[in-house]
């Protein structure tokens, strides 16, 4: 049975492709629902994004392992709407506390959204 692999393996996968055709076949033997949702949210024009850099008081540590952690990304993006433009609960959201909510969520799966 193939193992799944995590999403920052496939990016690393992703990068060392030399070509086109490469990068294809490492998202077609890699694609999951999870994937896309991510490519989507990242590549489509009808998502815009309210947070445009990491909070101030932010920052990455340098002892974790990529992939370990105790929260999933599957669970992280259904939150993602609080920082989207256009979300009416994003658009009451102050500054302050949109910076507030990403600082936590970043802590619970800091390398499943930024490795």
């Amino acid at each position: 049975m193939k193992r799944t692999k995590a999403l920052h393996e496939v990016f690393d996968d992703f990068e060392k492709a030399t070509n086109k055709k490469e990068r294809m076949s490492v998202i077609g033997n890699n694609l999951s629902q999870t994937l896309v949702e991510v490519l989507k949210m990242t590549f489509h024009p009808d998502y815009q994004w309210k947070v445009k850099e990491l909070p101030h008081n932010y920052r990455l540590p340098n002892d974790v392992l990529p992939g370990i952690t105790f929260d999933s990304l599957q669970h992280q993006l259904k939150k993602l709407y609080l920082f989207r433009q256009g979300d009416a609960t994003a658009e009451r959201l102050t500054h302050k506390k949109q910076q507030e909510l990403l600082f936590q969520m970043l802590n619970l799966s800091l390398v499943l959204i930024l490795v």
